[in-house]
């Protein structure tokens, strides 16, 4: 009787394709932490963390992109503006901006300026309105002064002041231009600032505003300090600052819009309104909602840009340390100018 034919035993195929990082032969390092990627079995940094396609790293054309303020200098104007209009989209944009297209710390920070031009439009907006009317005013005194002297030149019964004046100066012109001079720039920013001052609780609602200017501004190198204190637990350190702050800054440029808004405001209301609670609240609130959403952008970059596991709950809770901070300022700012006055 026959036996049976043995049996092969049979290996398990295995794929032994190289992988593109066996074969590099020229120095690929990675976009965040500059470690070198040559012999990476897997799309993936071994010293950072970060994970990546091997398209995104080896093809140049990817290096640069298409309109990123960073990216392209001889059009500073149309790639600054298609920066910040990007943003409100910011799964698509975090997503089609790679860590190989590399940073420029200047140009981020000459981004980081020009939206802060858009802040200081809001005190530029006060000012420039209440300069307009204390124009307007002058120039209205100056007219019905001009119409009060002319109609008492002509009647005989002219009051014994209006006698004086005409003998001193010698026409009504002239004593027009005496008692209430043509306004100037100079003369005009004099009364703004005189006027700013008899405000009551002027100093209250300047300081408001100057308290949550000054929140805005500080707002990417907080959330940059904290969220590289996650970073440093999370055995990330290894990341440069630089891409921290690319995150920060283009999730912190929505604040120009908000910017934008309250400047109008402030354009098409006079003073006394905009020192009503109801305008210094909608500040506020207007503020807190430029926080939120930059908030979740920073998440959406975390999660698309620099690819972390658990981008949410870092971005979060690095968000929970800067409102801390902001809540000691905010006490601090109370405890020092807060008067009686401001009460009523």
């Amino acid at each position: 009787m026959k036996s049976p034919p043995a049996i092969e035993r049979m290996e398990p195929a295995v794929d032994s394709a190289p992988s593109p990082g066996d074969s590099l032969q020229m120095e690929v390092l990675c976009p965040l932490c500059s470690y070198d990627l040559r012999g990476q079995a897997e799309p993936r940094c071994s010293e950072c963390g970060y994970r990546f396609e091997w398209s995104e790293i080896l093809d140049p054309a990817k290096r640069i992109h298409p309109f990123l303020f960073e990216h392209h200098p001889e059009k500073n104007i149309r790639s600054f503006f298609r920066t910040l209009l990007a943003g409100w989209r910011p799964k698509k944009f975090w997503s089609g901006l790679l860590p190989t297209q590399q940073p420029s710390r200047l140009r981020l920070f000459v981004y980081a300026m020009g939206v802060s031009c858009f802040i200081l439009m809001i005190g530029v907006s006060v000012l420039l309105r209440q300069g307009l009317d204390t124009w307007r005013q002058a120039i209205t005194t100056r007219q019905n002064m001009l119409q009060q002297h002319i109609f008492y030149s002509f009647r005989t019964d002219a009051p014994d002041w209006f006698k004086q004046r005409m003998k001193q100066f010698g026409s009504p012109q002239a004593v027009v231009d005496s008692f209430v001079p043509q306004p100037t720039l100079l003369s005009v920013a004099k009364d703004v600032y005189s006027s700013l001052k008899r405000y009551p609780g002027s100093n209250w609602v300047f300081g408001e505003i100057a308290l949550v200017c000054t929140i805005t501004f500080s707002w990417p190198l907080l959330a940059a300090m904290s969220l590289n204190v996650f970073r440093w637990s999370m055995k990330r350190a290894s990341i440069q600052t630089v891409h921290v702050f690319r995150c920060t800054v283009y999730c912190w440029d929505i604040v120009a819009w908000w910017a934008v808004v309250v400047s109008t405001f402030a354009a098409f209301y006079p003073l006394w309104q905009l020192m009503r609670w109801p305008m210094v609240g909608a500040f506020w609130y207007g503020a807190g909602i430029a926080f939120v959403l930059a908030t979740y952008r920073l998440a959406r970059a975390y999660q698309f840009y620099l690819r972390f596991d658990r981008p949410w709950a870092t971005v979060i809770a690095s968000q929970v340390i800067v409102l801390l901070v902001y809540a000691i300022a905010v006490a601090l700012f109370v405890a020092i100018t807060f008067t009686p006055l401001s009460i009523l």
